[in-house]
């Protein structure tokens, strides 16, 4: 079972007992040291803006094709994220953009990610990125995403 720790990503602890055991299992928090390579990573490859609002989530010279999405309702968000380039056994890191320091990263499959969208993509502004940095998606807590690649 997970810790109530990962709720801040994956749901209340409700929603996460509900989370079939083979699906906990590609879910995992990173400890702190993990976490800050995350974070640390992000920074080396130059992915975001300094706009620490999220409202130009990236950098202009780092992607060269940029997708947005303003979530409407659960069904158009999962299509919009399975259209995005990303094979649904591709690892990718999710972080809180303004997380606290004990606040751990995640790292689980694309498809974990797409399933489990509507709590994603609920609360705080968090970014989704490739764990090689080939592409980041960027959700503002307004609801809108950003996928760049």
């Amino acid at each position: 079972m997970l810790k109530y720790q990962v709720s801040i990503t994956f749901g209340t602890p409700e929603q996460i007992n509900a989370i079939p055991i083979l699906h906990q299992q590609q879910i995992l928090m990173l400890d702190a040291k993990a976490t800050k390579q995350a974070y640390q990573a992000i920074h080396d490859w130059q992915m975001l803006s300094s706009d620490m609002l999220g409202n130009i989530p990236f950098a202009d010279e780092r992607f060269q094709n940029i997708q947005k999405h303003q979530i409407s309702d659960d069904a158009t968000l999962k299509k919009w994220l399975y259209q995005r380039p990303v094979a649904f056994a591709d690892y990718v890191y999710v972080l809180p953009v303004f997380g606290s320091a004990d606040e751990p990263a995640i790292y689980t499959t694309w498809k974990m990610v797409v399933k489990y969208a509507p709590v994603v993509f609920s609360a705080d502004n968090t970014i989704v990125v490739d764990v090689l940095g080939r592409w980041c998606l960027y959700y503002h807590h307004d609801g809108l995403l950003t996928f760049a690649s």
